[in-house]
């Protein structure tokens, strides 16, 4: 079959529901009108990372969505700036 074909067999409607809203807000997050907001929620976000992972908890719900669009947003903006031999693969 194709590549992927039942990738979503396994999960929940929620779970779908949710990969759907990470997925779709950190595309939508990539685009620069959303960029002061970004930096801002990276800048004052007060999540203990560190903390977080020693106590084998995770980000709230809020926050982690907020964090994966972030993360998006920045891989968005570096990636024309990579060595051509690097941007190329």
């Amino acid at each position: 079959g194709r590549a992927g074909e039942g990738m979503l067999d396994n999960m929940s409607a929620d779970e779908v529901r949710r990969l759907r809203l990470v997925v779709v807000t950190s595309i939508l997050g990539t685009d620069m009108a959303k960029h002061q907001e970004s930096i801002s929620w990276l800048e004052s976000n007060k999540a203990d990372m560190p903390g977080l992972r020693a106590r084998e908890e995770v980000l709230e719900s809020d926050d982690a969505l907020k964090l994966s669009s972030a993360m998006l947003h920045c891989a968005d903006l570096i990636h024309p700036a990579l060595p051509w031999h690097i941007h190329k693969r």
